[in-house]
């Protein structure tokens, strides 16, 4: 980014990132920190994923001594060790969540965000946490951001008339939050009537798994802003009996 240059030092790099500043200082944004109850949450958060990775991996190794044939004495150990593991990655996890919740009732604007969010059939408590967490309670965030940011917005690419590739998603993105909410979304299309009816029009179309998986995707994370935003609990054909309504 600085060009062809012969040698390094750090007062030439500083100097050449202030002139980097100034050129953009009228873009420049002021950072603003975490309040400790976001910071809290968000390291209970990331912890919590951190078990749960650490317990798929015991689970794994476990299932797998399960099914040896001709057992021995070391495979015995393994799996026994390997389920006291996991029955005290459980207990913590459950802890994780259960201080994860008395963070948000402590304060009543998370708390109430909270709320709308889990009255979407198909979302729980850990989809409702990861948005607060990494929207900062619904702070300068808005669905299309979001969606971008998870890796489930699509985009096209297009220049004169030899260039033009259709809209698709790309690989840049938050995955962990990507894959919890396509596993929201999964639960939604089973429990949701609103997103199941539509799943299944696009499935009746011949549309691919992805691509309605995707969508359900983004539908379900504007439903889930929506409700924030317009501080109300989910219901069915919600956005037609608010149109009534206004």
């Amino acid at each position: 980014s600085m060009g062809l240059r012969k040698g390094k030092d750090d007062k030439a790099d500083s100097e050449m990132i202030a002139h980097y500043a100034l050129r953009f200082r009228s873009q420049a944004a002021l950072y603003e920190p975490m309040d400790e109850n976001m910071r809290s949450l968000r390291n209970l958060f990331l912890y919590r994923q951190s078990l749960v990775a650490e317990r798929q991996a015991k689970l794994v190794s476990s299932k797998e001594k399960q099914h040896i044939s001709s057992k021995s004495k070391s495979d015995n150990f393994i799996y026994r060790n390997a389920q006291k593991a996991i029955d005290l990655l459980t207990k913590s996890i459950k802890e994780c969540e259960r201080r994860m919740l008395e963070i948000i009732k402590a304060d009543e604007e998370m708390y109430r965000n909270y709320q709308h969010l889990i009255s979407c059939k198909g979302v729980g408590p850990i989809t409702s946490v990861m948005l607060i967490v990494y929207t900062d309670n619904f702070k300068g965030w808005n669905a299309k951001k979001m969606a971008s940011y998870c890796g489930i917005a699509p985009f096209y690419e297009s220049s004169g008339s030899s260039v033009f590739h259709k809209a698709n998603t790309g690989g840049y993105s938050n995955r962990r939050l990507k894959g919890i909410l396509t596993q929201a979304a999964r639960s939604a299309i089973t429990h949701n009537p609103t997103l199941r009816q539509y799943y299944l029009r696009m499935k009746a179309q011949g549309k691919p798994y992805g691509v309605i998986l995707n969508n359900v995707n983004n539908k379900l994370l504007h439903i889930l802003f929506s409700l924030v935003l317009h501080d109300c609990d989910f219901e069915l054909d919600h956005e037609a009996k608010r149109a009534l309504l206004a």
